[in-house]
């Protein structure tokens, strides 16, 4: 596991959030952690952690307002199913691959 997110409970909705953001934490501006479970991108942009679906980026462009992607939303534990440990309706072995197994992706962002 990488030492970076080795304290974090990835069963959880905290934990595994905080991880998201321990993984970005010290990657360039635009860099994405590629969640495919999900099918689009996790962003850190001025410490929040912002989802995006792939179908929102076109050729790996981010319009974003202040900054900020338009097209995003904070991850909220309303879509987290405690009972499955994962996000609602995902298989919770690879919810968790995303964070164990990162891919990241470099994204362009343009107001």
């Amino acid at each position: 596991m990488n030492p970076r997110i080795a304290e974090y409970d990835l069963k959880s909705f905290d934990g595994w959030v905080d991880a998201a953001k321990a993984l970005l934490a010290d990657k360039p501006p635009e860099t994405a952690l590629d969640d495919s479970e999900f099918q689009g991108y996790l962003v850190l942009v001025q410490g929040s952690l912002y989802a995006i679906a792939t179908r929102a980026l076109d050729d790996n462009k981010v319009q974003t307002e202040w900054g900020i992607p338009i097209d995003a939303y904070e991850p909220d534990a309303s879509i987290w199913s405690t009972a499955n440990q994962a996000w609602e309706a995902h298989n919770p072995i690879t919810n968790r691959d995303v964070l164990l197994m990162p891919k990241f992706v470099s994204l362009v962002f343009h107001e």
